[in-house]
Formats: structure tokens, C-alpha cells, sequence
């Protein structure tokens, strides 16, 4: 019988049942700030995202608009195509009926589910894993995607303010995503910068920001195989050592900005399935189907190539 993870955390005893129903969320600060919208047991999801605006104009008494102020607007359609995504956990038979050890287990996976979500967030690519969704890093082209350089190019206080800028709305409703290390270089160019006058309250430890430009800042962490997400890896030009900053506006509602997509989001995301106990060993499924979708052309931009260093 397949249970949400809410449903199923009833099951466990009351001392283990917080982590089972936090374990997918609050493993990771980025989905713990992201609203995912129920999407029922649809395979994909449609939108549009607007593209221009109607036009405007004057006109004279007695007399019509010019053609150009009659436009209706225009909207691009979006298809989300969705993904499977989760993992098996086989339990032998005899710590099977022992609810907190399941409880335990089933927890472990949902973290791991968490941390792979979050990797497919940025990196996910259906042209090498056709099973999967597409992360950010395929989406965000054109005007959504700043470069430091050809090759790299060190990180400048003024374009990632443009590049804050560029995403619509408060500096309250943005998030910064970026890795640790990238943080502590942001941190060092505000000091070298003369910015001593930021209070104590906006520093974590290590020297690194909690905010910029009114911005909170969030670490996506590691994956589920305990690397870092969001790290100088990547490759930017002839450079395989750049690092990204992504500027964010999570939505609140259903369609609106970026949101995640789940089959069961009002049940907590995944569902979980106890399969019973087959020769020697159990099994329990955990699995759901996720994607992600943006609705406005200005929610997200990434500002990447960012090198440590031009030696």
C-alpha cells in the first residue's frame, strides 16, 4: 500500500516521526525556501510565461489607436515534462517489524532524495539522462545567463548587483545560491573593498556573508554522494575551475516565478511504498514525480565563470 511520507511517519514512533516527515525539506536550505505545486497525476505540466505586453499608445478625439496599440500581448506556451525519481530500500526480514529501524532507514532516503533533487536542480540534462528533468543550468540562456569571461574572469561587486537587478521584485523576495567557497571569495572582496561596516549580525563564521544587497544567501550543500554542489568545478570556456552565483525568486503561490512540481506536494513530495517481505528480505519503495517549472522570464539568473583567482 502506497503512503505519503506524512502518512507514513504516523506509523513510526513518535520520537523518530519529526525527522521522517522534515527529512526531504529541511535537508536542504534551497527546498526548504521552494513551493512545490501539486500537479495531481499529470506526466507533464503546461503554461505560459509572458513574452511582451500589449502596446499602448495615444490617441486623438474621435479618432482610433495606431496599430501598434492594438496588440493583445504575447505569451509563450511551456510543457514541464516530469521525472520518477526516487530509490529502494531492502530490509532484511529480521529487522523488518521493527518500526524505528524502518523509520530510520526510510528517513536516510529521503535525505538522499533531497540532496539529489538538488543536484538535478542545477545540473539535471535529458540530453544524458533522458530519464530526468532539465536543471538551470540547461534553461538559462540569453539575457538570463551573465559570463565572467571567455575563459573565466574574477568575480565583479557591480555586475552581480546587475545581475540581482535583473531579477523582478524586493530584495526580500530574491535568494542568492551559491557554494561555500564562493562565499567566502564574495566575503573577502567586500572587505578588500572597504565594506568593515557591515554589522557582525550579516557574517556567518569563516568569513563568509549571510546576505548582499539586502539578498539572503543560500549554500545548496552536497549531493547525495557528499560532493559539492555548487563548488569551482565547472567549466567556462578553456577554465574547469569556475564557480556560478544564482540569483532566485522562489514563488509563493501556484504559477508564480519558480516553483517545484510534485505529484503528491500536499502529502510531502514523495510517496512511500511498503512492499512486504519476499524470501529473506523486505522492501520499501520511496519514490515520487518531480520537475520544476519558471514562470516568469525574469525569476532566475545565473552569473557564472566566476574563477578564485586568474593564477
Amino acid at each position: 500500500m502506497a503512503e505519503t511520507l506524512l502518512q507514513y511517519a504516523a506509523m513510526v514512533p513518535s520520537k523518530k516521526r519529526r525527522g521522517i516527515v522534515e527529512a526531504f525539506a529541511k535537508t536542504n536550505p534551497i527546498l526548504e525556501a521552494m513551493r512545490f505545486q501539486d500537479i495531481g497525476d499529470a506526466k507533464s505540466y503546461e503554461y505560459n510565461v509572458e513574452a511582451a505586453l500589449g502596446g499602448i499608445g495615444f490617441r486623438a478625439l474621435n479618432a482610433g489607436y495606431d496599430d501598434s496599440a492594438k496588440t493583445s500581448g504575447l505569451t509563450n506556451p511551456v510543457v514541464e515534462s516530469t521525472a520518477i525519481m526516487g530509490g529502494e530500500i531492502p530490509i532484511d526480514r529480521d529487522f523488518y517489524m521493527n518500526a524505528v529501524y524502518k523509520g530510520n532507514k526510510t528517513s536516510m532516503k529521503a535525505k538522499a532524495a533531497a540532496k539529489f533533487f538538488c543536484r538535478q536542480f542545477f545540473d539535471g540534462n535529458r540530453s544524458t539522462e533522458p530519464r530526468g528533468f532539465e536543471g538551470l543550468n540547461r534553461r538559462l540562456t540569453g539575457p538570463n545567463l551573465e559570463v565572467a569571461g571567455t575563459n573565466g574572469g574574477l568575480l565583479d561587486l557591480d555586475v552581480l548587483e546587475a545581475v540581482i537587478d535583473f531579477v523582478h521584485g524586493t530584495p526580500d523576495r530574491k535568494r542568492l545560491l551559491m557554494g561555500d567557497a564562493v562565499q567566502r571569495l564574495l566575503g573577502a572582496m567586500i572587505r578588500a573593498q572597504g565594506g568593515t561596516v557591515i554589522s557582525l549580525s550579516e557574517w556567518q563564521s569563516q568569513g563568509k556573508p549571510k546576505s548582499f544587497a539586502g539578498v539572503q544567501i543560500l549554500d545548496p550543500d552536497e549531493d547525495e554522494s557528499a560532493n559539492k554542489i555548487l563548488a569551482f568545478d565547472e567549466t567556462c570556456g578553456t577554465s574547469d575551475v569556475s564557480g556560478s552565483i544564482y540569483v532566485v525568486r522562489f514563488g509563493e503561490n501556484d504559477e508564480e516565478d519558480l516553483v517545484g512540481l510534485a505529484r503528491k506536494a500536499a502529502q510531502g513530495i514523495f510517496e512511500i511504498e511498503d512492499q512486504g517481505v519476499r524470501n529473506t528480505t523486505g522492501n520499501i519503495l520511496v519514490e515520487g514525480r518531480v520537475g520544476m517549472a519558471l514562470h516568469h522570464p525574469r525569476c532566475v539568473k545565473r552569473y557564472m565563470g566566476i574563477l578564485e583567482s586568474l593564477t
